[in-house]
């Protein structure tokens, strides 16, 4: 979960990237099983000494997780101070997959994406996307769902969203990978990341009081 920026803090780089909530103990509000047998675990976060020396506002944050033949993962904050605040989030999601050249990825045929280290934008003209290299496509404008087929594993994952007009598709390839740690050798090639996003032109601005949620929603179809 990325909260309450997503990528580099936008003036500070000393700062983690994509914020504070995924590095810090969120409590657990609530377990339980539902009527038709799926778990729902509640998790909560408020603003702390540790937050506010990185980000000076008050805020009520929720996790929502409803797991059973699908996944729903909800972030929902508010704006519990007397200031108003701008944010971006993140549902920052990892697919496991066979290989990169056994996965095709579609639904953003049409969408525009903004070119990475750049500020122009380009529309994605092809139905299928292939992961033949280095990817960082951040679609703006994109609400829709994403599909994930897999030969390799002769599945398809469906990728849904609510709360989200970006969606971005990453993979580092093979030359960023060597200098991300937590990639093994070769890891790169056993996984792709479709996420639901709230930043670039859909960032969040939040008045006392207000609040917001952002949700995933992932199946086997």
């Amino acid at each position: 979960v990325c909260f309450p920026w997503f990528g580099p803090h936008a003036t500070d780089n000393q700062k983690p990237v994509h914020g504070f909530a995924r590095l810090v103990q969120w409590d657990v509000k609530e377990t339980s099983t539902m009527p038709d047998g799926t778990t729902k675990l509640t998790l909560q976060l408020t603003d702390s000494d540790y937050t506010r020396n990185l980000w000076n506002f008050a805020f009520a944050a929720t996790m929502t997780v409803v797991v059973g033949k699908t996944l729903q993962v909800t972030l929902a904050y508010s704006n519990t101070g007397a200031e108003t605040f701008v944010c971006s989030d993140a549902l920052h999601t990892y697919f496991n997959i066979s290989s990169l050249e056994n996965i095709g990825i579609t639904g953003l045929q049409g969408t525009s994406f903004y070119v990475p280290n750049a500020e122009q934008t380009e529309a994605q003209t092809e139905e299928t996307l292939l992961i033949q290299k280095e990817e960082n496509r951040r679609y703006i404008e994109h609400t829709g769902d994403c599909v994930i087929a897999d030969s390799g594993l002769n599945r398809k994952i469906k990728v849904g969203k609510t709360g989200s007009k970006v969606t971005v598709v990453w993979n580092p390839y093979v030359e960023t990978a060597k200098n991300i740690g937590d990639i093994h050798e070769g890891g790169f090639n056993n996984f792709i990341c479709v996420e639901a996003v709230n930043a670039i032109n859909d960032t969040i601005q939040l008045s006392p009081g207000e609040s917001w949620s952002i949700s995933a929603l992932i199946e086997i179809i």
